[in-house]
């Protein structure tokens, strides 16, 4: 699981949309990458203040990585975050570098602490 924030909230609704690969959803304990958006899925219940106090706003996504491909799932949202695929993998590779001992994903964006 991959906790993420994009520089402005317009840019959820696109990424929401136009990821072709990964689908945005809940987890349901499958093995497909899946992408979701908590302020209004996962912690929609809980009060705003506390959201805040979370970290949990309206330009967090979280990205919970399957099995494809890795270079099918960074082709993905690079398009979309307007990047080479060279440029996004090298940022994600920086920010997520334990996750290459099980597969090449790179990370995206600004990593946040994935926990909740």
């Amino acid at each position: 699981m991959i906790a993420f924030e994009v520089d402005n909230p317009d840019l959820v609704e696109q990424i929401l949309l136009k990821t072709q690969l990964i689908s945005f959803a809940e987890s349901l304990g499958g093995v497909e990458s899946l992408i979701t958006f908590p302020e209004v899925q996962t912690h929609a219940d809980i009060p705003k203040e506390l959201r805040t106090r979370l970290g949990i706003n309206n330009v967090l996504l979280r990205l919970s990585v399957g099995i494809e491909d890795a270079d099918d799932l960074i082709e993905d949202l690079a398009g979309i975050a307007g990047q080479s695929q060279a440029e996004f993998g090298q940022a994600f590779q920086l920010l997520c570098p334990g996750y290459f001992a099980i597969s090449e994903l790179y990370p995206l964006g600004h990593i946040l602490d994935g926990a909740e």
